[in-house]
């Protein structure tokens, strides 16, 4: 059995310092000052409603709901959308007097959907609640999880301009959990994580996926590097470190029928710019000595070969 908040209904006010619980099959009036830390003395509340988990045996078996709801739909209902629920905010009153940050969520004149904290303004006694919001499934699945529509956001229609979808502080970040087991908990490590460590803006920067490629830029769309896109790609580039004293290096994956060359393109009139020891500054070879190998190099379009010796040949 399920102990419900609200079911049909859900508690009410009566006006006479009683509130009113209605659960499922039976209602109950309580004092109003037995649940008085709980109840906003100014505010106006359309829908309130409490659940109290307090049975204590183990296991339990009952789960409290503060609100319970199922939308239905039936067959043969093709022009309509079926809905849970639906908020509205209806903001008459122009622009808010501030601004909701993740440093400042709420401002004077804010108009939120929905805020879910965690609590309920208890000042002793309350610990960290587990989730904010879960999807599960029972036993159906949802398409999708999240969906905002393209001109949902302020800032943009889907076509041009920016709205900022999910604001989060510095060191929040979205987690991928991977399937293993620790501590007889599934899902407790991470396989890959993202979040930010920027404290400035002026040193942050900025992923973007376009149709010229993936960008990433500094705060002010200034372009810092760029990987440019390839409908069919045969040859692709791979980036690998090293370890202990391999050299970290670029590598060519050559695919079928494609090439193993790698290209270095400076803009015109630029040049390539190496950083390495110089040894033997001075030096000159013997005329009887022959370069151990040649390097093959491409400039300009020219193949070209530079010889190669040994460091005893070089003088070091």
């Amino acid at each position: 059995m399920a102990r419900l908040g609200a079911y049909p209904r859900i508690a009410t006010l009566d006006g006479s310092g009683v509130i009113v619980i209605e659960q499922q099959g039976c209602t109950r009036s309580m004092p109003l000052g037995d649940i008085a830390a709980v109840v906003p003395e100014k505010a106006a509340s359309g829908v309130a409603a409490w659940s109290v988990a307090d049975e204590t045996q183990s296991p339990t078996t009952a789960t409290a709901y503060a609100y319970y709801g199922e939308g239905w739909r039936m067959a043969g209902v093709n022009y309509q959308p079926s809905f849970v629920m639906e908020l509205e905010t209806v903001n008459m009153g122009g622009a808010a007097a501030g601004m909701s940050t993740p440093y400042h969520p709420n401002c004077g004149g804010g108009t939120y959907a929905i805020q879910i904290g965690s609590g309920g303004g208890q000042t002793q006694g309350s610990s960290d609640a587990e989730v904010g919001i879960v999807f599960v499934r029972n036993p159906s699945r949802h398409k999708s999880g999240i969906i905002f529509a393209n001109d949902s956001l302020t800032g943009t229609d889907g076509t041009d301009g920016y709205g900022t979808a999910i604001a989060m502080g510095t060191r929040q970040g979205i987690e991928w959990r991977t399937g293993e087991t620790r501590e007889n908990v599934q899902g407790l490590d991470s396989g890959a994580m993202l979040f930010s460590t920027v404290s400035q803006t002026k040193k942050g920067q900025r992923l973007q996926f376009s149709d010229d490629g993936m960008l990433i830029t500094n705060m002010a769309g200034q372009l810092i590097f760029s990987i440019s896109p390839n409908a069919s790609p045969t040859n692709t580039l791979n980036i690998q470190a090293g370890s202990g004293q391999a050299a970290a290096g670029l590598y060519v994956q050559e695919g079928q029928g494609g090439s193993a060359n790698l290209g270095l393109y400076p803009a015109p009139g630029g040049e390539l710019q190496i950083a390495s020891p110089v040894t033997g500054q001075g030096a000159k070879l013997s005329q009887n000595d022959q370069p151990v190998q040649w390097l093959h190099i491409n400039i300009n379009g020219q193949s070209l070969r530079l010889p190669l010796f040994t460091p005893e040949q070089a003088g070091g």
